[in-house]
């Protein structure tokens, strides 16, 4: 319930006095959460043990408008407030963290990470295992992206404005570890960029004895080898709490709490569906950080000490989390929320109108009828506000009645131009100045300065759209659009939407190469925001289809959690499902579209399905669904001819693709297309030089999902030619498909790794790598893929010299195609592989530059022996 600034009646802004009521037994459960942190900091144990109860969160929960977040931000005050207000037994000055997890705001899994540690740096605490942990996530799920461009030093402020080059504090701190502790004299060299390379990071692991800060840190060594990086994320805050609690150890008493306020839990609890949820992140995340204090709010309970929890949550259960439990001794860490006293209230409203005081006993009757409720108190406010600028006078009856006839009486207080930014504001999830300029134009700037400091105007985290409506009050105007206070036509509402619609998409792309934290967190936002509002009515834009790709290019599949995407059973959520999703295994089931479904929507749609079910290897079908796209949409007409540079590639017509892929634009595209082509003419030498200047393209673009496939489409070239970087390439496309959860780029490192296996003479190691290749494309669907490792399973055949292997792999390929057009390239490469090409054969001399040669090259990279390395 946090007060905003007041006008007096002359209309002038007055110092916002922010005045909060002192509700004793909230503050004192919160002090006595906090005693109960520090006193377990003397445990050695304590952040190590990984399966003890844990006591280390507080919940206060209501309704609506009960003062949840206001209470929050008292509390934070009275805990960094020197003096008699903290009681003495909490020690030093806490370090806290406030983090806004509501729907419209950036809140990753990194995000809030990143967040947190940034806190520690401000606060001079360091925290050696976490940067070294992270430094290799970083490295394995970000290649070629430094993480001092990343986070830029705006990023992290503390609340004196100071700036704070996290990425740095990060690098230098791996950097000097490493210098101990790898047994490398160089390290991490991607061009210029910092990377903690697989290698190092193993050689670091077996050497941590020689750290004396790390020497002692359990789980790290592992960590710096682990495979699953999703895993690692998840565990990576114990490392931040394990480098804590080397600081509290060495003096518990004295040592600063550090405390974590997390607003808008309501939110999190809504998309609480399944494990993997955001909610079941932090869960585990608190568990791992035993020694700070997570405070949260939200409208309900924590379920997690409930059995029932399980579906969504990992760690569950009266044993891990026991102050969470509902039981005759109560709850001593979850609070219910309810109203102020009497003199609490008047305590509040006496100060928040000392500018006008109301009549004593119209004050008193106002403050009898409120109950208490903050909502009401605030709602009290507004009508005295309104008041004072000449609207209805106050009077002992104007509180009288439920919620939503109080707050009718404050719209009706409101100007015009306010009724109308009011209606704007409950269109839209969140929104700037700026914004509610556009869709109110009307309005001055003054006018909208004076509007957003509303009390039921909240902040958010976001620089770019920084307010939002309290949920219950947009609840209440889209309730009250169809009155005479707030009467918005249903057309004056179609063309706001359109209008914030178009503005948010112009305004969520990629403007630039590089990619920042604060970048990624706007095209994030920006498509939760055109989710929500088509799932209000809205009528998209077509460059809505330019914010989808952009969100696949960018990796969003691997921040936004399943819910943000909208209702699983609206059409533009499965179809941005659908595009997003492209790298990963399994394909969303989509409906056929509905009959207003724009045309750029239904094209979006075909295109993704006419990528999936070309890389199924149908390609008839495939070039069936493209002579069904019609919209003229540029990134459609673009999509769509490089498909078709694909068909034709991939269908044999080699030269016909590569006259189509020349003219491509863009560079990083061009070269991987070109490359494909150049491959299977058999020009290995020309495919890696296109697939290094790909990767060149896609790294300075920041391109994360064209990066990985230049790099596999490379290493599978250079285990062909076999080529001294092909280790070094193969981690790099490893770690650049695994950070897009790229079932079928891993499957195929994995073919390139059985070549090379293959080519070193360990045949047992060949055959598993293509077997678990084979069984990743078989899961995905992936036709196309599992033919191109018929041939790499030819090749190694006979580099293993067994011609059982090449006849099986060759039956195979015959197994997997129904007609000649889907399998031609691949039965022609075949045969070029194992030496029975048939040379009369006129049809290749229109697809192939000289058949004779292409037909030497794959006979001869198939042809080397191990004893010839």
């Amino acid at each position: 319930m946090a007060l905003k600034d007041l006008l007096n009646a002359g209309g002038s802004p007055v110092q916002a006095q922010r005045v909060f009521t002192n509700r004793v037994s909230e503050a004192e459960a919160f002090f006595d959460a906090m005693h109960r942190v520090q006193i377990e900091l003397s445990r050695p144990d304590l952040v190590t043990n990984l399966s003890g109860p844990r006591r280390n969160i507080l919940s206060f929960y209501g309704h609506g408008g009960i003062g949840k977040s206001a209470l929050s931000k008292h509390l934070e005050s009275l805990a960094l407030r020197r003096g008699d207000s903290a009681p003495e037994r909490t020690g030093a000055v806490p370090v806290t963290l406030r983090y806004d997890l509501s729907s419209t705001s950036a809140r990753d899994p990194e995000s809030i990470l990143l967040a947190l540690r940034a806190t520690l740096a401000h606060a001079g605490i360091k925290a050696p295992a976490f940067d070294l942990a992270f430094a290799y996530y970083w490295s394995e799920t970000h290649p070629g992206q430094p993480l001092t461009a990343y986070l830029a030093p705006s990023s992290f402020t503390n609340r004196a404005g100071q700036s704070l080059d996290l990425g740095s504090i990060i690098q230098d701190a791996a950097t000097d570890i490493i210098s101990t502790a790898a047994d490398v004299s160089t390290f991490g060299g991607v061009g210029t960029v910092f990377r903690l390379t697989k290698r190092v990071a193993a050689s670091v692991s077996q050497n941590l004895s020689s750290s004396r800060a790390l020497k002692d840190c359990p789980h790290l060594a592992e960590a710096l080898t682990e495979e699953n990086m999703l895993d690692l994320r998840l565990f990576l805050p114990h490392f931040l709490a394990w480098d804590l609690h080397q600081v509290q150890r060495a003096a518990p008493v004295e040592s600063a709490a550090v405390v974590v306020f997390f607003d808008s839990w309501e939110d999190v609890q809504a998309d609480a569906l399944t494990r993997g949820c955001l909610e079941d992140v932090l869960s585990q995340w608190v568990y791992l950080m035993p020694n700070m204090l997570f405070v949260v709010t939200g409208r309900d309970r924590l379920q997690w000490g409930e059995g029932d929890s399980a579906r969504y949550l990992s760690r569950t259960g009266a044993l891990q989390w026991p102050s969470l439990v509902l039981s005759e001794s109560g709850e001593t860490n979850q609070h219910l929320l309810g109203a102020l006293s009497y003199n609490d209230s008047r305590t509040f409203v006496v100060g928040a109108t000392a500018a006008a005081p109301i009549e004593p006993t119209v004050l008193h009757a106002l403050i009898e009828q409120s109950g208490g409720h903050p909502d009401y108190l605030d709602a009290i406010i507004d009508l005295w506000q309104s008041a004072l600028s000449g609207a209805a006078p106050l009077t002992a009856d104007s509180a009288r009645g439920g919620v939503a006839q109080v707050y009718q009486r404050v719209f009706r207080g409101l100007t015009t131009i306010e009724q109308d930014l009011l209606v704007a504001a409950s269109l839209v999830p969140a929104f700037g100045e700026p914004l509610l300029g556009e869709l109110v134009p009307q309005a001055g700037p003054s006018q909208i300065v004076r509007f957003v400091r509303r009390h039921f105007v909240e902040s958010t985290t976001s620089d770019w759209l920084p307010y939002r409506l309290r949920p219950s009050v947009t609840d209440l105007v889209r309730a009250s659009r169809s009155n005479s206070t707030l009467s918005w036509s249903p057309s004056q509402v179609d063309a706001a939407l359109a209008t914030a619609a178009e503005l948010i998409v112009e305004s969520s792309l990629p403007t630039g190469a590089a990619r920042t934290l604060h970048d990624n967190a706007r095209l994030d936002q920006g498509v939760k925001f055109v989710v929500a509002l088509e799932q209000n009515g809205a009528v998209l834009p077509a460059r809505t289809a330019e914010l989808i790709f952009a969100a696949n290019t960018a990796g969003c599949a691997g921040r936004l959690f399943a819910a943000e995407l909208g209702l699983a059973s609206r059409y533009f959520s499965q179809v941005l499902r659908s595009v997003v999703t492209l790298e990963n295994a399994e394909a969303p089931t989509i409906g056929p579209p509905p009959p207003n479904a724009p045309d750029w929507l239904v094209d979006t749609h075909a295109v993704a399905d006419a990528r999936r079910i070309l890389l199924a290897g149908d390609l008839s079908r495939s070039a069936e669904i493209m002579a069904t796209i019609r919209d003229s949409t540029p990134v459609i007409i673009r999509r769509r001819a490089k498909l078709e540079i694909l068909l034709a590639s991939r269908s044999g017509s080699l030269k016909r693709g590569r006259e189509l892929a020349a003219a491509w634009p863009v560079t990083d595209e061009r070269n991987d297309l070109l490359g494909h082509i150049a491959y299977w003419q058999g020009q290995f030498v020309a495919a890696r030089e296109h697939f290094i200047l790909a990767e060149a393209a896609a790294r300075s673009g920041e391109r994360d999902l064209e990066l990985a496939r230049a790099l596999r489409h490379r290493a599978r070239v250079e285990a062909l030619l076999d080529h001294a970087d092909v280790d070094a390439t193969l981690d790099l496309a490893a770690a650049a498909n695994a950070a897009l959860d790229s079932t079928i780029g891993l499957a195929q490192v994995a073919g390139a790794r059985g070549i090379v296996a293959a080519r070193r003479g360990n045949a047992p190691e060949a055959a598993s790598l293509l077997e678990s290749a084979l069984l990743a494309f078989e899961q995905s669907g992936a036709t196309i893929d599992v033919a191109s490792l018929c041939v790499a399973g030819a090749v190694v055949g006979r580099l293993v010299q067994s011609s059982d292997v090449v006849q099986n792999w060759r039956a195979r390929l015959a197994s997997v195609y129904a007609n000649d057009v889907n399998e031609r390239l691949y039965v022609r490469t075949l045969a070029f592989v194992d030496d029975s090409w048939v040379a009369a054969d006129a049809a290749l001399a229109d697809d192939y530059d000289s058949p004779s040669d292409t037909a030497r090259a794959w006979s001869a990279v198939a042809a080397r022996r191990p004893e010839a390395d």
